[in-house]
């Protein structure tokens, strides 16, 4: 039988310093124990998962993104920042101020719902097996800790589909390393702005790997990630399953890029390069490879 979710009761965010919510990390995180990258294999969940990474300045961030957010997008959210360990967090609860999505603080091992939205509790980690959020202690000491990096490595490797990975306003570098992880099983990771963050180091960092699909404020990134689940082009999860000029056109897009960036991906699974087009198609809203292909074509920016 599933434990059920449980909440705890926070003091007032007031009693403590927005530096002191939110430490900055100093280090990139050490081998968890997460599986190696998996190829997704239950496509009949029907649920997005999408994990919001946020440090200083975070609250902001994530009260305009959920303001923003609509709702029945049958995704599921978990929000991770980092917290004081010695303070009760009461984020949940500012969070469900801007959401009518069920919004909770989780504290023991949970069965993952759609439209519901997750929060990490003070002092502990939380890492994604299959369906399930578990509730884990750090290894770190504190000021150590990278439980973003910690939550999107161990999203990717759950061989749960279609992961979303965000970052939003934050000091240090958590979450450049756990995006890796998402991109590589076909992922989508957005990133605020680093404009519109108050502080820009987590978006900056995340934005020096190159890996990153959308750049938008927080607000606008709620709205384009609403776009991308409305908005799924109707091609076959198997890339046998092609028909036979979709197949050409495929290679036809794979040329293109080789001939932009000198990046050959011939050698690369099918279903992985075509769970990569695909994404590329719903973040600007194609639902042809066709399309597609004329868009690569006449846009200098997107081969890269």
């Amino acid at each position: 039988m599933e434990k059920e979710v449980t909440t705890r009761s926070c003091m007032p965010a007031e009693n403590h310093s927005k530096s002191e919510r939110f430490p900055k990390p100093t280090q990139q995180p050490d081998p968890i124990e997460a599986k190696a990258p998996a190829e997704p294999e239950n496509r009949d969940l029907g649920l997005t998962m999408v994990g919001i990474g946020a440090s200083a300045g975070g609250l902001d961030a994530l009260k305009s993104f959920f303001n923003a957010l609509p709702t029945n997008l049958g995704m599921a959210f978990v929000v991770i920042t980092h917290l004081h360990p010695d303070y009760e967090s009461h984020m949940a609860e500012l969070l469900q101020r801007q959401t009518p999505l069920p919004t909770m603080q989780v504290t023991e091992t949970t069965k993952i719902e759609a439209n519901h939205v997750y929060v990490i509790p003070p002092n502990r980690r939380i890492l994604m097996t299959d369906t399930r959020l578990e509730v884990r202690e750090f290894d770190e000491p504190h000021g150590h800790r990278t439980p973003i990096d910690h939550f999107f490595r161990s999203l990717a490797s759950s061989g749960h589909p279609d992961p979303s990975a965000i970052i939003l306003s934050g000091g240090g570098t958590d979450g450049a390393v756990g995006i890796k992880d998402i991109k590589e099983v076909g992922g989508v990771v957005m990133v605020q702005q680093p404009e519109d963050a108050e502080f820009d180091s987590m978006p900056r960092a995340a934005l020096t790997t190159g890996l990153v699909d959308v750049i938008l404020p927080a607000g606008e990134l709620a709205r384009k990630l609403a776009q991308f689940i409305q908005h799924r082009p109707e091609l076959p999860h198997d890339a046998g399953q092609l028909s036979e000029p979709e197949a050409e056109t495929l290679q036809r897009i794979l040329a293109q890029v080789h001939a932009r960036t000198g990046h050959d991906f011939t050698q690369y699974k099918r279903s992985t390069i075509l769970r990569r087009v695909e994404r590329r198609m719903q973040l600007n809203g194609f639902s042809t490879l066709d399309a597609y292909l004329a868009y690569l074509r006449g846009n200098g920016t997107e081969a890269q």
